[in-house]
């Protein structure tokens, strides 16, 4: 093999696409095991700082990354796109008996509840929205999507709830909001 066939064998070599680099890591700056997306390192293997997922919506602080605890603190603690997903007791109190130009009227049945929970709707229009049910502390426990038409009603568990206070809203999505307080009581 003369020189020129040795030269093109090696630019035929050098040439061809090899996939070298390996897996894309992401940088974990607060160190809670999910990574920044717009940070990150192709490296054979997984470099130290660094993580395998991009998912970390704040990644200077260590308290906030997917699941994560909500709190109410002005920040999207759990990394699900909404801020505060837990609400301000005193807050929730400004919504109990609310009726804005009676729109939006609704019963819980029965009150105190055990298992299930009625939630019978009133007034003259159909409505969507969610209604969204907090424990005694402000956090947002359970949300279910609904569309309501006058006289109906939404049957919600909630036997898996102890004992205690709850608030339950109705959250329009025009943004109207009414509320009202029930007890999960066990034995009754």
């Amino acid at each position: 093999m003369n020189w020129s066939q040795k030269l093109h064998q090696k630019k035929a070599f050098f040439d061809h696409d090899y996939d070298l680099a390996g897996p894309i890591w992401y940088v974990d700056a607060d160190g809670d095991g999910y990574g920044n997306a717009p940070v990150f390192i192709q490296a054979c293997l997984q470099p130290s700082g660094y993580v395998a997922n991009s998912n970390d919506c704040d990644d200077s602080n260590i308290a906030i990354y997917p699941n994560a605890t909500e709190i109410v603190n002005g920040l999207d603690d759990d990394c699900d796109g909404m801020v505060d997903d837990s609400i301000n007791v005193g807050i929730i109190g400004q919504f109990i008996g609310h009726k804005h130009h009676d729109e939006i009227q609704f019963a819980l049945l029965p009150n105190p509840a055990d298992e299930m929970l009625h939630v019978v709707f009133a007034g003259g229009e159909w409505a969507v929205g969610r209604i969204e049910i907090f424990n005694p502390i402000g956090q947002r426990i359970q949300v279910q999507e609904i569309r309501v038409s006058p006289g109906s009603d939404v049957i919600l568990r909630i036997d898996q709830f102890p004992q205690g206070n709850y608030f339950l809203i109705f959250r329009r999505e025009d943004g109207v909001i009414v509320g009202e307080r029930f007890v999960v009581f066990r034995g009754f």
